[in-house]
């Protein structure tokens, strides 16, 4: 089975993928480290990580619809998950393998500022934790509300796409066990 888990930055992505991972022993890649690697080694073809979000997307895109089809051809349970995914893609990959592609977006467009700064805040320390890394209060608060919006954005496609949208908001935790069930089940 491969498992497409996608969203917003800070929804939870990794969380539920390290789920899948330790309760299932389903490998995981994260498109941001596969995004790096590209522009590496391919510079003058993929644009740099701090390009516009679109335009990462579009220039991803062949890669993960590839990654999804070899891993369905040799059978492999893995999972790829990251803020580059997007839900038409990955309806697409669904309808070319039924039953061997799931997927889930994630996302918080309904959460206060003030409360989603303070979860960012109290839950530090993992190894990509960028955004307590590299952004001040300030940065951290228009990230916020760029993702609340974002995430708005995305739960529309994902209705468009036919494809599950969990909203973290609210109960974190129990958002992202949902969202577990809904890949697993």
């Amino acid at each position: 089975m491969l498992y497409l888990i996608g969203g917003t930055s800070r929804s939870g992505k990794t969380t539920l993928a390290r789920l899948l991972l330790h309760r299932c022993s389903v490998p995981f890649l994260s498109a941001d480290v596969l995004k790096m690697a590209l522009h590496d080694v391919l510079p003058a073809t993929f644009p740099a990580p701090d390009h516009p979000h679109h335009d990462l997307a579009v220039a991803i895109r062949p890669v993960i619809h590839a990654i999804g089809v070899h891993a369905v051809a040799q059978g492999l349970d893995y999972c790829l998950e990251g803020d580059l995914l997007v839900p038409g893609d990955v309806a697409d990959l669904s309808r070319l393998h039924p039953d061997k592609v799931r997927a889930c977006f994630l996302g918080y467009p309904t959460v206060s500022t003030a409360e989603k700064l303070r979860l960012i805040e109290s839950f530090p320390g993992l190894p990509n934790d960028w955004v307590n890394r590299d952004l001040d209060r300030a940065g951290k608060i228009a990230l916020i509300e760029r993702m609340k919006l974002l995430g708005r954005e995305l739960e529309l496609s994902c209705r468009t796409a036919d494809v599950p949208f969990v909203d973290t908001s609210r109960a974190f935790e129990a958002s992202l066990e949902h969202a577990y069930r809904r890949l697993t089940e």
